[in-house]
């Protein structure tokens, strides 16, 4: 019997009606480099070393965390064919339904990974999906077929925008008796509107800015320093804006992105430069899903 596409086994889950099993964040992982130390370099260098790779690792991750759409698959029946967001944390999320689902997990080393606690009836079908983020090259216009009228892509630039193409192992048992391996690939670009990402980020979450702690709810109202000020959160085409009740309406651009943290700039003056650090002190409230599951 014909297994059923992983296309409707997504769609399914944006019905909702599949169950995503444990909700497990990951931290990426850093690319593994080597670092080769002389005999007489003190552990101080050593630690500083670290901390370098450690920022060249999370500039270099900053560029794969957001949504992106498939352009191309070469399997229909094991297509991933839904638009996905990865984020900071670890997760993996459906972006094309109304309600971002996660379905899965990820640890980045060096632009490749393995997704882990896939959805049962996923990880039924497929042996395992890896993914690996690499710079587009000339022959992948043609390749998957891109129009320079697709600008809500990034794929002009060559060496500069990159391309992610995951594969799904699985073995075709349609004949029991000489069960076939199967590799299908689908092909990502990253969209350049990224606003459901930054919501996803920026929302429901306590940020640390220079001794005050910013909390941003789910519904976008804005909280710092315990009421001290209060306003309006919005994203729009990538900007970022803060409307104060008792002060400006101010919008940022997003410069950088950790795991832990964004740096934005003024759009006004990008010499204005703030940092936002997740909070991991403060539990934002979960949002009641009773009545939904009813």
């Amino acid at each position: 019997m014909k297994k059923k596409s992983l296309w409707a086994v997504t769609a399914a889950l944006a019905a909702g009606i599949l169950s995503l099993g444990t909700d497990v964040s990951l931290q990426a992982a850093e690319p593994e480099t080597v670092v080769e130390t002389e005999a007489e370099e003190t552990k101080g260098s050593e630690t500083e070393g670290s901390k370098i790779q450690e920022n060249e690792k999370q500039d270099k991750n900053g560029e794969y965390f957001g949504v992106w759409r498939y352009i191309w698959y070469d399997n229909t029946d094991y297509a991933l064919s839904n638009d996905l967001m990865f984020m900071p944390d670890g997760t993996i999320f459906l972006a094309d339904v109304p309600e971002a689902i996660q379905v899965g997990t990820y640890e980045l080393s060096g632009g490749k990974f393995t997704m882990e606690n896939l959805p049962e009836e996923v990880a039924a079908q497929a042996n395992s999906i890896t993914g690996e983020f690499t710079p587009l090259v000339k022959s992948d216009a043609a390749t998957y077929k891109l129009k320079s009228e697709d600008a809500d892509l990034y794929f002009q630039n060559e060496e500069e925008d990159n391309k992610l193409v995951m594969t799904v192992d699985a073995t075709d048992e349609t004949d029991p008796l000489a069960p076939k391996s199967i590799q299908a690939a689908t092909a990502f670009l990253k969209l350049k509107n990224q606003d459901l990402f930054l919501n996803k980020l920026l929302q429901d979450t306590a940020w640390d800015i220079d001794g005050k702690v910013l909390v941003i709810s789910s519904d976008g109202t804005l909280n710092l320093d315990d009421g001290a000020q209060t306003g309006k959160f919005t994203v729009s085409s990538n900007e970022i804006k803060f409307a104060w009740d008792k002060g400006a309406a101010v919008t940022y651009m997003p410069e950088e992105i950790t795991e832990y943290s964004i740096i934005l700039s003024n759009l006004e003056d990008d010499s204005q430069i703030i940092t936002l650090t997740r909070n991991a002190d403060i539990s934002m409230p979960e949002a009641d899903t009773e009545a939904e599951t009813e």
